[in-house]
């Protein structure tokens, strides 16, 4: 484990600030997790008010948080981290904290019915922490970690163009995986799909991570769902992971509904005649329905619409056409806004004006 202790002394603060770097390796694979661990121990904690310590944000690494823990007299930050280049990587951090009064601090935790409108007193200060240098080897493959993959349908027997529905699972821990379709299509096949089920949980170990694939194959002949073949690579040796390829058998309809002749009516023609009677005067009686709302709030609505769809110089101009003695405050806020630029809500101005014409 590589542990780098570092103080910083400055002579203006008269106190001294220690900070401690420890990763669990100094060489590994690429995209292989490593687990950063960052404390920090300042002098009269008290007086602390937040830290921020934590890797600085690079291409060469991704990392997550972990865990952050408050000790007794410090505080610890645990980070995961994939380098994502081979070679020779530097790790940077960033340590970051405020100092307040202890006072200030104590209010802020117990409360004093102000904390939304008074913010604490304080300096916020920054420590150089020096590099971390690790040694990442060269690998090649899609998956990095260790991993299962499965297959399965629904069935393995269908009706022409009944959709046979595959599931693809792929479980582990590693590196979040980054595929982009595992499924192959022979290319006799209809295929739709949802979007990808990525569930991932970042742990010490790695990253705990489910995928499902879900699939619905449509074909009208028997066809076969190819075997999915990934490399994978565990950080010691390569392996295969590989699913059976699945036969999917296709029978004939049982039934031919657009090539049967129509079957004989049972009902009588009176009660046909009926039905289509009643349907008629609903459909009558709707149609009156509509025109009587159309010509007694055609009108309005048309107003309506004018407000919703204007702009901020249309509605003003609006309002000071049609209703010169009402709503005053709402061409005052539309004529300041364009007039000196202020920022307004017309949505909401716009629900206010509706709402009094209502």
């Amino acid at each position: 484990m590589k542990s780098v202790l570092g103080s910083l002394f400055a002579m203006m603060l008269l106190f001294a600030e220690n900070f401690e770097v420890n990763l669990t390796k100094e060489s590994l694979y690429l995209k292989e997790p490593l687990v950063v661990t960052l404390s920090f121990y300042p002098d009269k904690i008290k007086e602390i008010d937040w830290v921020k310590f934590e890797p600085i944000k690079k291409s060469s690494y991704e990392f997550h948080t972990l865990k952050k823990e408050s000790l007794k007299n410090g505080y610890r930050f645990y980070y995961l981290l994939f380098p994502l280049k081979s070679g020779k990587v530097s790790v940077d951090y960033n340590l970051t904290y405020k100092r307040a009064p202890f006072k200030e601090i104590q209010n802020k935790i117990l409360g004093t019915g102000y904390e939304q409108t008074t913010p604490i007193e304080g300096k916020i200060y920054s420590l150089k922490v020096s590099s971390s240098q690790i040694e990442v080897k060269k690998a090649s493959a899609q998956l990095f970690g260790s991993y299962s993959l499965n297959l399965k349908t629904d069935d393995t027997k269908k009706e022409a163009f009944e959709p046979v529905y595959a599931t693809l699972t792929l479980k582990g821990t590693g590196y979040p995986p980054k595929l982009t379709e595992p499924l192959p299509n022979p290319g006799i096949l209809k295929v739709l799909k949802d979007r990808p089920q990525k569930k991932i949980t970042y742990t010490k170990e790695g990253a705990k991570i489910e995928y499902v694939y879900s699939y619905a194959l449509i074909n009208d002949k028997n066809f076969t769902i190819p075997s999915i073949t990934l490399k994978e690579f565990d950080y010691k040796e390569y392996k295969v992971l590989k699913t059976a390829p699945i036969h999917i058998t296709i029978t004939s309809p049982t039934s031919h509904p657009d090539k049967e002749d129509f079957p004989p009516k049972i009902e009588p023609v009176a009660t046909s005649v009926f039905t289509f009677l009643k349907y008629m005067l609903i459909f009558l009686s709707g149609m009156a329905t509509a025109l009587v709302i159309l010509l007694l709030f055609g009108r309005r609505l048309a107003k309506i619409k004018d407000i919703v769809l204007s702009d901020a110089r249309e509605l003003l101009a609006l309002l000071t056409l049609r209703y010169p003695n009402r709503f005053k405050k709402e061409k005052e806020m539309l004529n300041d806004a364009l007039r000196e630029g202020k920022k307004i809500n017309i949505v909401k101005i716009k629900f206010r004006v509706l709402k009094e014409l209502r």
